[in-house]
């Protein structure tokens, strides 16, 4: 009986597997020669055996040149070392090509950079076919950002972690929100367990790691370096570490509004940073005035003493100059309109009150008419009562008496309910007016918060609810990226800047809160709605007042409006501003 009917006879029976029928027949052949292996794959080949498994466990029965034909085919990793290195020597093109497909991609391959770092980064991330993962503690530099964009729109999966800070998440700060909306998947670590790492994993056969933060300071003022990876082990262990991360860490639908608070915070640090990254920003700005303005705001987020530190010595004071007197001209600005709105309250009360004065009048003067009226009534039902003639001419008068005084009386009593209407609502006008200038006193204590710039839109309100400033742009909706808003902090619109600049939520009332809006470099012509959201409702108040005020320039207006028993996330229509050949359309009309 031939050995392949012997093997299929075995198998039919039951009473071996293929792959041990095999192994028992190598051992009875003892040294495999070149003949038996290749009867031995035909037989792994028709009867479905994982061949890889099976001459790894015969392999010490072969003899060396079957050892090096198994290697030869892929079915084991190593090979005799003689014969290897006597075709390498012979230069054989199916073993040095063989070589070069099946360890050239597995031989790690690492690079260390300490110059052009942003320019490498940026071209391992343009050539990335599949996926990158990536795993930055702190992530600022705008152009690593926008490359990252590019390649997250053409279908490349993205997946972002880190960390919630005031670095990462701050009003002038990258825009992560449109990454998501490019199908990014952001991750986020948040106070108290932070992420450290620095590193990139590309295709999932390149990773990126070092001292490198993805930030400006990296890239222009510290000594850094990074190192890249290709192949090999490494990129498994980036891998799995990278999925405990995601596994550890929330994916979030937007960017959190804000840092969450910690008393350890030392919020100063990450002000120095920031100042620090604009600093280095300033050199690339070739406008004066640009540079000037971008001091400006350094010195507005740092303690007096360390920005003279950090700015120029022959700017500073007139920074410092320009910065105090702007705040004093907004303090004084807002001020007058304040003022303007309490002697509008005033003039409204004092006339309010003249009209109540004057209907209270009114109702005493109709009450003593119905007054007179009945009485004139009884007197005339007793005349009747008195003449002489019948019964029945008596019942007849009095009857057409009484449907004369009826109809008068309810002429009276209409007026009545009439002026006891308007008494009602001028008493409530009058009590909501008081209020008012409660209300306005309350928030003219508070000084302003925010910058000014060529429009300035500014949001105060005194209870613990939790109210978001909106400006949507020329053919926007709210909440989306046409909005200005605690999501979407800061865009670049048709050559102006606006960005919300305070953004505020209560713990307590009576804590003034405030958010401030601001246009800089130029005012893009078209229309823009203000718009008020009660974002969340943490009070049991019936009424939420808030005050407006719109600083254009030196013309600045302030009005008062009211979320009156609203709900979760209603939204009140504020004012509507045009800007026409950059400048505002005044005066600024409030809905």
């Amino acid at each position: 009986m031939g050995k392949a009917n012997l093997i299929k006879k075995i198998i039919a029976q039951g009473m071996v597997s293929e792959q041990d029928a095999l192994a028992a027949i190598s051992e009875q052949i003892g040294s495999i020669r070149l003949q038996d292996y290749y009867y031995l794959v035909a037989e792994c080949k028709s009867n479905g055996i994982d061949a890889n498994s099976f001459f790894t466990s015969i392999y010490m029965n072969a003899s060396e040149e079957v050892q090096y034909q198994m290697w030869k085919d892929g079915y084991v990793e190593s090979c005799p070392a003689n014969l290897l290195i006597a075709d390498i020597a012979l230069e054989k093109e199916e073993i040095v090509k063989k070589i070069d497909v099946d360890y050239g991609e597995k031989l790690t391959h690492c690079e260390a950079y300490f110059d052009n770092i942003q320019a490498i980064i940026i071209g391992h991330l343009s050539n990335a076919k599949r996926s990158v993962k990536i795993a930055m503690a702190w992530f600022t530099n705008p152009v690593i950002f926008n490359t990252l964009l590019k390649i997250c729109k053409r279908g490349i999966e993205v997946d972002l972690l880190i960390n919630n800070d005031l670095i990462n998440n701050r009003p002038n700060g990258l825009p992560f929100n449109k990454l998501i909306q490019a199908g990014t998947n952001l991750y986020i670590a948040e106070p108290p367990t932070l992420i450290h790492n620095k590193f990139c994993i590309i295709d999932d056969q390149i990773v990126i790691d070092g001292s490198y933060n993805w930030t400006i300071l990296a890239e222009k003022n510290n000594d850094e370096n990074i190192v890249v990876i290709e192949n090999g082990s490494a990129i498994e262990s980036f891998i799995d570490a990278f999925n405990k991360l995601t596994r550890k860490y929330d994916c979030v639908d937007t960017m959190p509004v804000r840092v969450p608070e910690r008393p350890e915070y030392d919020c100063c640090s990450y002000k120095y940073f920031n100042s620090e990254e604009w600093l280095e920003q300033v050199v690339d700005i070739g406008s004066k005035k640009r540079q000037h303005e971008l001091y400006k705001e350094i010195y507005k987020i740092l303690p007096e003493d360390a920005a003279k530190d950090k700015l120029p010595s022959e700017v500073f004071e007139t920074v410092k100059k320009d910065v105090e007197e702007e705040r004093k001209q907004d303090e004084s600005l807002f001020n007058l309109s304040i003022t303007k709105k309490t002697e509008e309250l005033e003039k409204k009360l004092s006339s309010n009150e003249k009209r109540r004065a004057l209907v209270s009048q009114q109702i005493e003067n109709v009450t003593a008419q119905k007054t007179t009226a009945i009485e004139k009534n009884k007197a005339k039902v007793e005349a009747i009562k008195s003449k002489r003639v019948s019964q029945e001419q008596k019942d007849a008068q009095i009857s057409s008496l009484r449907r004369t005084h009826k109809t008068e009386l309810g002429k009276i009593n209409r007026s009545l309910a009439k002026l006891g209407n308007e008494l009602d609502s001028l008493q409530t006008e009058s009590e909501k007016i008081v209020s008012q200038k409660d209300f306005i006193h309350s928030i003219q204590e508070s000084n302003l918060e925010g910058s000014n710039g060529l429009c300035r839109i500014n949001l105060k309100w005194n209870t613990a609810d939790d109210l978001d400033l909106h400006l949507v742009l020329p053919g926007g909706d709210i909440d989306s990226d046409k909005d200005i808003y605690y999501s979407h902090m800061r865009t670049e619109y048709n050559g102006g800047v606006c960005f919300l600049d305070h953004d505020a939520i209560p713990n307590n009332a009576g804590e003034n809160p405030q958010e401030n809006i601001v246009w800089n470099q130029n005012l893009p012509d078209g229309e823009y709605k203000v718009k008020v959201k009660l974002y969340n409702k943490k009070s049991n108040l019936y009424s939420i007042p808030f005050s407006i005020t719109a600083f254009a320039g030196k013309d600045v207006k302030t009005e008062l409006f009211n979320f009156e028993n609203a709900a979760k996330g209603a939204v009140i229509d504020i004012a509507t501003l045009t800007f026409k050949n950059g400048k505002v359309v005044m005066p600024i009309e409030f809905h």
